[in-house]
């Protein structure tokens, strides 16, 4: 697996997501750092809100040369609308899935990322 820089594997990450629009949103440490307090944990936490065919060309999009997403835990995820998935490279990416609630929605509809 290719050892990505923070800023590059989030740039990766949000190029594929921007391109096949699916709504996101950069939480966690990489948000504190933009909005907020700086801190560093070595992963980016990313929750996206994608349809079940978002998400299959979200998996087949990932080469996994670079990438280690367990599609099965990402589709069960998605159907759940609860817990992560991750994006494993030698940085890791934890990636959730929107909970169905009106926070997240409303969050999304803000436009913030």
């Amino acid at each position: 697996m290719t050892d990505h820089p923070p800023g590059a594997l989030l740039r990766a990450i949000v190029e594929k997501l921007e391109a096949m629009g699916i709504p996101h949103m950069v939480v966690g440490s990489f948000a504190s750092t933009v909005y907020g307090e700086p801190r560093s944990t070595r992963d980016l936490d990313l929750v996206i809100d994608p349809t079940p065919e978002q998400l299959n060309r979200l998996l087949a999009a990932l080469d996994p040369d670079d990438y280690y997403v367990d599609p099965d835990v990402a589709r069960d995820a998605l159907r759940r609308r609860s817990m992560s998935m991750r994006a494993a490279t030698v940085l890791v990416a934890a990636v959730w899935v929107a909970p169905s609630c009106w926070w997240w929605r409303l969050t999304f509809a803000s436009g913030r990322k």
